[in-house]
């Protein structure tokens, strides 16, 4: 059952990122970077950062060029980058099926991948989000880091897995959560450890929390 609904899901959720206004997308992302992700990224220092669905990428690499950073995005729908002033800056891919191989000089100095925004979330079946962690795993060296931000929505901390949830129905597609206890094992198992984690508010009824990653 789980993964018949969860191919529903990504099915309804690729069809809603075709067929949404590219403006409707780009609406339901926070405009801006802000405080506390300025905060991690500044503790981390980076040389340059991978940006994983990045969209047309002008809420983090506007930030990044203003601090002299350096930056490349991977988004898996072109049609949200064509009019970005960053396009040549961005990849065009499927995270789970993408091979960095044939992008060599591009990804050699990535110390750092951020995924925000529920970048994640639109990517279904737990298989499917192993192979997405174990893809970003592969990207980064030794010590290498990663950002990353989740909605702490019911039963993300007390539940063993969560699965396909619509958070505003008639406003947003379906999206695939994980529980705390599903990365935690995710990250257990590739060698990645938590080096700082951060709640803020946002609009009821949610908090939004930041993992600060490191390869080990």
């Amino acid at each position: 059952m789980e993964n018949n609904d969860c191919k529903k899901g990504q099915v309804e959720y690729d069809n809603w990122s075709l067929n949404q206004p590219v403006i409707k997308i780009n609406q339901a992302n926070a405009p801006t970077v802000n405080e506390k992700e300025k905060e991690l990224i500044g503790k981390l220092n980076p040389k340059k950062v991978l940006d994983i669905g990045c969209g047309d990428g002008k809420r983090l690499f506007s930030y990044l060029k203003g601090k002299n950073i350096n930056f490349l995005g991977l988004e898996k729908f072109e049609r949200l980058t064509k009019e970005s002033e960053f396009k040549n800056d961005i990849l065009i891919g499927d995270l789970i099926e993408f091979d960095t191989k044939d992008f060599p000089d591009k990804f050699a100095d990535i110390d750092l991948i951020t995924i925000l925004g529920g970048s994640l979330l639109g990517i279904f079946c737990v298989e499917n989000q192993i192979k997405a962690w174990e893809n970003i795993f592969a990207i980064l060296p030794i010590n290498g880091k990663i950002i990353f931000d989740t909605l702490v929505i019911d039963g993300f901390e007390n539940e063993k897995e969560i699965g396909t949830r619509t958070i505003i129905p008639g406003r947003t597609p379906p999206q695939y959560f994980l529980s705390e206890n599903q990365l935690m094992w995710i990250w257990q198992r590739l060698g990645l450890s938590i080096i700082e984690q951060a709640d803020i508010q946002i609009p009821a009824p949610f908090a939004l929390r930041y993992y600060s990653l490191q390869k080990i």
